[in-house]
């Protein structure tokens, strides 16, 4: 009897499919770097319902910039944290 095992796709992998519209792809990006994300997100807004909000748009946001994402500018971790901390700036500015 043989395992199967799995191995995880690459981060930048994880984005070209999600470029080419994989949503299986997306999940598992959101699954890897929510937390980050998240921890960003509720670090500037200091509420749960705006940092949830704010992730949520930001990996919306990701989903459809993910063909322009360059790996030379920096992680697909770093990369989606930026766009959480974008989004959250963003509410806090609205809420003021």
């Amino acid at each position: 009897m043989s395992a199967t095992r799995t191995i995880p796709l690459a981060d930048q992998e994880l984005v070209a499919r999600v470029a080419g519209g994989d949503d299986v792809a997306l999940n598992l990006l959101r699954a890897r770097y929510e937390r980050s994300a998240y921890a960003m997100a509720f670090g500037i807004l200091g509420e749960p319902v705006g940092a949830e909000h704010a992730v949520s748009e930001a990996f919306l946001e990701a989903q459809r910039a993910a063909a322009r994402f360059d790996p030379r500018g920096g992680s697909v971790r770093a990369w989606i944290t930026a766009i959480a901390r974008q989004r959250a700036e963003m509410l806090a500015t609205s809420l003021t």
